[in-house]
């Protein structure tokens, strides 16, 4: 019989005015992943919990309210944290003792993820310190994703987005994930398309 892989748990962080689609659509696609086995019985992959700054219920920015299973200094190990987005991040980032909870919570995790405007929280965490804003947008962007990766993070990007600029950062993700150079491919492109 083949090796059976190993439960994993994934924390879904919790904050006032966070997304309900951030957190539930991620929450189904983990919930769904499993194995069935030669007997017919279900082997989930993922167990789901969620944490916040104190255990007990979240209001979302839609107004339905989840409950956080765990604060975050109390939860359970886990192997990926995942950080929805809102419009309750406006506020979230200047809420010092949830990013240093994000901050421990990211550290603990082998994979940290966001969903949308999460990465905003993410960033303020410090996982993107040491990226200057000053750099040209497409370095910049290179730059910030080796750092995202090093953290086991994943960028947030949706390369099917109507903004334009997250279309573009979603295709030097997949020019580094290919082990393609986005600078030099843009330049080879700008060469023989517009020669000069």
């Amino acid at each position: 019989m083949a090796d059976t892989p190993a439960v994993r748990r994934v924390a879904v962080a919790l904050f006032d005015g966070f997304t309900v689609l951030d957190v539930y659509g991620p929450v189904q696609a983990f919930a769904s992943a499993r194995l069935t086995r030669p007997d017919g019985s279900v082997q989930r992959l993922f167990e789901i919990v969620t944490v916040g700054e104190e255990a007990g219920p979240v209001k979302s920015g839609e107004g339905p309210t989840t409950r956080a299973d765990h604060a975050f200094a109390d939860a359970p190990a886990y192997d990926v944290l995942l950080v929805p987005g809102g419009f309750g991040t406006r506020q979230a980032v200047s809420n010092a003792p949830l990013l240093e909870a994000l901050t421990a919570a990211s550290r603990r995790a082998a994979l940290t993820t966001t969903v949308c405007t999460g990465s905003a929280l993410l960033a303020r965490t410090g996982l993107m310190d040491g990226v200057p804003e000053e750099l040209p947008a497409l370095l910049r962007a290179v730059k910030a994703l080796d750092r995202l990766e090093r953290a086991g993070s994943t960028p947030p990007v949706d390369p099917e987005s109507p903004d334009l600029g997250e279309r573009l950062l979603a295709l030097v993700a997949e020019a580094r994930a290919s082990g393609v150079d986005p600078e030099q491919a843009l330049r080879v492109a700008v060469r023989r398309v517009l020669p000069s």
